[in-house]
C-alpha cells in the first residue's frame, strides 16, 4: 500500500455481510460457484433481491437462445430495473448453457468509452487490440476474434445509437441485448420487432420486493406498505431505497418506529415540511423518484448527509471509484459512507463504488464546489503519479474524462489535464478524446498566452491527423506549428515539426521535398544536444536515400544513428536501425548478413512492445526464406506478421504483407491465388496514399499476367506502374519503361502471328 493511502477498514467491507440473494426460483440462475466455464466479461454480481420478472425475463431468454437481437426500452424511465433484468439472464441457465462460450457485458451510460469496453472484449479473447485506433477497426478486430464462438453480447444503459451499433460485434452464433432508458435507439439497434419494453413492477410484486428487504416494518402495516409501493409508482429503484431506510437497526426492534417511518415516507410533500403524521394525507399524489432519494436522506447525521451531496462530483454508473478517492472528496470516515451503503444510496461492487445516475443527479443538486475541485485534483495526483502505467490511468480514465468536462472554461486546468493524458490517450488510441481535448488545449494555450504549449498542441493536432492517414490536413497544422517555434525561438520544437513534416511527404512519396525537411530538423537537433531525436533524424534519411535507389549512401545514415540509439538507450529505433541495415544487405543479395541483422532487432521489438516494428521485422525475415525456396516457412513467418498487423489495424503494413504472402504462393506455383492475393492488397494501398508498394504491388500483378500469357493486361498494369513511378521519380522507372516496352512487343509479336 502507498504511503499515506487509508486501508479499508472492517465495517465498510463488511457492510453488506449477512444479506440473503432473494430471486424467486432460484433453480433458474447459475451461483456464482456453480456457474459454467466461459467468459463472463464485465458482468456485475447477480442482483440481491430480484422479484416479479419471471414471465418477462424467460421470453427474452427463450427469443435471446434462438438466436434474435434484442433491445430492451425502459420508455424514459429511470430505476426501472433495465440494468438488473439483463444482468440475471448473464446468470440464467438456459442461456449460459445455450451461450456455452460466455458473456461480454459492456457498460455505456452518459459517457460512453466504446474503445475500452472493445478493449476488454479483446484481451479476454486472446488479443491485443488497444493500438487499433479507430472504433470500426477495434471492433472489426473483436468480431474476427469472435469467430464461430457462442456468446451473449450484453451492451447495458446505451445513450448512443453509435456507441451500442460499434459493440454490435458479435458472430453468426452470438446473440446481442441492448438495454436503454429511449425507444428510438432501442429500435435502431433491434427494429421494433426486437423491442421489448420493460415497465413497473406489479403490485404485489412491488410489495414483494419491498417485505423482502423490510419484512418487520411490512408486518407492521401491510395496508401502509402497500400504499407505500403504490405512491412511489412500483419502481424497483425506489422500493428499493425505502426498503434500505426502513430495514434501518433504529427502525427495526420496535413496532411504534415501523409504523412512524412508513408514516414519514408516504407523502413527499409532508416529509419534505417534515409534518408527516399520517399514511392517508398523500391523495393520491406520487412520489418520484427524486422525493424518494431526499427521503431516504431523512434522519441520517449532518456529515452522512454531506457526504451524500460530495458525492455528486463523481461520474455516475458504469463508472466507478474507490474508498480512497470517496474519503479525499467527501472527507467523510469508512463508518459514515458505510451509512450511504445501507441506505442504497451508495453502491459497492468488486471493491469499487458507484452512484446510479439519478442518484447523482440528486447529489449534484448541492454538491459543494469544493467536492468538484477536490475532484479534480485527487485524479489529476493519481495520473501524475501512474506516470508510464498506462494500466493505472485506465482504472480511472472514466472519472478524469467526468472530472475534464466540469472545467471546460478553465485554461489552466485544461492545459493540466491534456498535457498529463495525452500519452495515455495515444497509447490506448483514444483518437477521438484525443482530438477533442486537442482543440480545447489550443484554446486554453491562446487565452494564457502560452505561445509554446499553443505550438505543442498544435503540433500534436498535426500529429493526430496524420495517424489518422488524413496527411494533407497534417501538414496545414504541422505549417501553423512550425511558423510559432521559429517566432519563439524554440529550436527542438521547430526540428521536431520540421522531421514530422518530412514524415508525411516521405509516405506520400515526395522524397526529395521529405528528406529537404530532413536535412532541414538534423542540425538543430545536433545543435540542441537532441541525440534521440538525431538518430530517429538519420534513419529516416537514409530511408530516403535507398527509396531513391542510393543505397551506400543510405547505409552510412543508418550506421550513424545505429551507435546513437544504442548510447541513449533508444532501442525502438535501435531496432529501426537494424531493420534499415538488414534491408541494405538484402538489396546487395548479402542474406546472411541481412538476416542476422533481422534476427537482432526481431526480440528488441517484441521487448518493448513495438508491434509494427515486430511485423516490418518477420517481414523482412520472411523474404529471406522466401528467396532461399524455404516457402512455407516463408509463409509461416508472413502470416504471422499479418496477425500482428491486423491486430493493431495498421491497414497500409496489412496490405503490404498481403503482397508478400501472395509472392510466396506465387514461388509455390499457386498462380490464381497469388493473384487473388495481389489483387486484395491494391485497393487499400491505393486508399493509404502508398504509392511505392502500389507500383510494385501492380508490377507484380503485371509480371504474373506475363507469365500466364495475359500480355494485355500485364501492359494495361505496367502503364499504371509508370504513371506511379514518374509521379515520384521512382528509382526502378527506367526499368520498368524497359520492361514495358518488352512486353508490348511481345503482344505485339503475338498480335501478328494472329493475323
Amino acid at each position: 500500500m502507498d504511503a499515506g493511502r487509508r486501508p479499508i477498514s472492517a465495517d465498510f467491507d463488511d457492510v453488506r455481510a449477512g444479506r440473503d440473494v432473494r430471486i424467486g426460483d432460484t433453480n433458474h440462475y447459475y451461483a456464482g460457484a456453480d456457474r459454467p466455464p466461459g467468459l463472463h466479461v464485465g458482468v456485475p454480481p447477480m442482483p440481491t433481491h430480484f422479484f416479479g420478472r419471471e414471465p418477462l425475463i424467460a421470453e427474452v431468454a427463450r427469443r435471446l437462445v434462438g438466436g434474435s437481437t434484442l433491445a430492451l426500452s425502459a420508455d424514459g424511465l429511470p430505476g426501472v430495473g433495465k440494468t438488473t433484468l439483463a444482468v440475471a439472464l448473464a446468470y440464467r441457465r438456459e442461456v449460459l448453457d445455450h451461450f456455452s462460450d460466455g458473456v461480454l457485458w459492456g457498460a455505456l451510460g452518459l459517457q460512453p468509452n466504446v474503445m475500452e469496453v472493445l478493449a476488454s472484449w479483446a484481451s479476454a479473447l486472446g488479443i491485443d487490440a488497444t493500438p487499433a485506433t479507430d472504433p470500426h477497426a477495434r471492433a472489426a478486430l473483436v468480431r474476427n476474434a469472435i469467430g464461430q464462438r457462442k456468446l451473449l453480447l450484453v451492451i447495458d444503459d446505451a445513450w448512443q445509437s453509435e456507441s451500442a451499433i460499434l459493440l454490435r460485434c458479435g458472430g453468426p452464433r452470438c446473440a446481442h441485448f441492448l438495454t436503454t432508458r429511449n425507444e428510438s435507439i432501442a429500435r435502431a439497434f433491434a427494429d421494433r420487432k426486437g423491442t421489448v419494453e420493460i415497465r413497473e413492477l406489479e403490485p404485489e410484486h412491488a410489495l414483494e420486493l419491498l417485505t423482502a428487504l423490510a419484512p418487520e416494518a411490512c408486518e407492521a402495516d401491510l395496508e401502509a406498505a402497500k400504499q407505500l409501493v403504490a405512491a412511489v409508482g412500483y419502481l424497483p429503484l425506489a422500493i428499493e431505497l425505502m426498503g434500505a431506510y426502513l430495514s434501518e437497526a433504529e427502525n427495526r426492534y420496535f413496532r411504534e418506529q415501523q409504523e412512524a417511518a412508513l408514516q414519514r415516507m408516504a407523502d413527499p410533500a409532508e416529509r419534505l415540511r417534515q409534518a408527516c403524521k399520517r399514511l392517508g394525507d398523500t391523495r393520491g399524489t406520487e412520489v418520484t423518484l427524486q422525493e424518494t432519494i431526499r427521503l431516504s436522506l431523512q434522519g441520517l447525521p449532518d456529515d452522512a448527509v454531506a457526504a451524500f451531496h460530495a458525492l455528486g462530483a463523481f461520474a455516475p454508473k458504469p463508472e466507478t471509484f474507490d474508498l480512497e478517492a470517496a474519503i479525499a472528496v467527501t472527507n467523510a470516515s469508512t463508518g459514515t459512507l458505510s451509512r450511504l451503503l445501507e441506505r442504497h444510496l451508495l453502491e459497492q461492487q468488486d471493491g469499487n463504488l458507484s452512484l446510479h445516475q439519478t442518484i447523482a443527479d440528486a447529489a449534484r443538486e448541492e454538491t459543494p464546489d469544493e467536492a468538484v475541485q477536490g475532484h479534480a485534483a485527487h485524479y489529476f495526483v493519481r495520473v501524475k503519479e501512474a506516470g508510464a502505467d498506462w494500466r493505472v490511468v485506465e482504472t480511472i480514465y472514466g472519472q478524469v474524462k467526468w472530472s475534464f468536462s466540469q472545467f471546460t472554461d478553465n485554461a489552466v486546468l485544461v492545459l493540466a489535464f491534456t498535457g498529463t493524458l495525452r500519452k495515455y490517450q495515444n497509447l490506448r488510441g483514444l483518437r477521438e478524446d484525443g482530438l477533442r481535448w486537442n482543440e480545447l488545449e489550443i484554446q486554453a494555450a491562446r487565452i494564457t498566452g502560452d505561445k509554446q504549449r499553443e505550438a505543442v498542441a498544435i503540433n500534436v493536432r498535426g500529429w493526430l491527423h496524420d495517424s489518422l492517414g488524413e496527411s494533407r490536413r497534417a501538414l496545414e497544422f504541422y505549417q501553423q506549428a512550425l511558423f510559432i517555434r521559429r517566432a519563439i525561438g524554440d529550436q527542438d520544437g521547430e526540428a521536431v515539426t520540421l522531421n514530422n513534416i518530412g514524415g508525411v511527404y516521405d509516405r506520400l512519396g515526395e522524397r526529395d521535398r521529405a528528406l529537404h525537411f530532413y536535412q532541414e530538423a538534423l542540425p538543430i537537433f545536433r545543435a540542441v544536444g537532441n541525440q534521440q531525436k538525431e538518430a530517429h533524424t538519420l534513419n529516416n534519411i537514409g530511408v530516403v536515400y535507398k527509396a531513391q535507389g542510393e543505397y551506400e549512401r543510405a547505409l552510412e545514415f543508418y550506421q550513424q544513428a545505429l551507435p546513437i540509439c544504442r548510447a541513449v538507450g533508444d532501442r525502438m529505433q535501435e531496432a529501426v536501425a537494424l531493420n534499415n541495415i538488414g534491408a541494405y544487405y538484402h538489396s546487395l543479395r548479402e542474406y546472411e548478413q541481412a538476416l542476422d541483422c533481422f534476427q537482432q532487432a526481431l526480440p528488441i521489438s517484441q521487448a518493448i512492445g513495438d508491434r509494427v516494428n515486430e511485423a516490418v521485422t518477420l517481414n523482412n525475415i520472411g523474404f529471406i526464406y522466401n528467396h532461399w525456396g524455404e516457402h512455407e516457412r516463408a509463409l509461416d513467418i508472413f502470416e504471422q506478421a499479418l496477425s500482428i498487423l491486423r491486430a493493431v489495424a495498421d491497414r497500409r503494413g496489412e496490405a503490404v504483407t498481403v503482397n508478400n504472402i501472395a509472392q510466396a504462393y506465387e514461388s509455390l506455383g499457386k498462380a490464381e491465388r497469388a493473384l487473388e492475393l495481389y489483387q486484395q492488397a491494391l485497393p487499400t494501398l491505393h486508399e493509404v496514399g502508398d504509392r511505392f508498394s502500389e507500383a510494385t504491388t501492380r508490377f507484380n500483378i503485371a509480371m504474373l499476367y506475363r507469365t500466364n500469357n495475359r500480355l494485355e493486361n500485364a501492359v494495361a498494369e505496367l502503364r499504371q506502374v509508370i504513371d506511379l513511378e514518374a509521379a515520384m521519380q521512382h528509382p526502378d522507372l527506367e526499368r520498368d519503361r524497359r520492361v514495358l516496352a518488352q512486353v508490348e512487343a511481345e503482344l505485339a509479336e503475338r498480335n501478328r502471328g494472329k493475323a
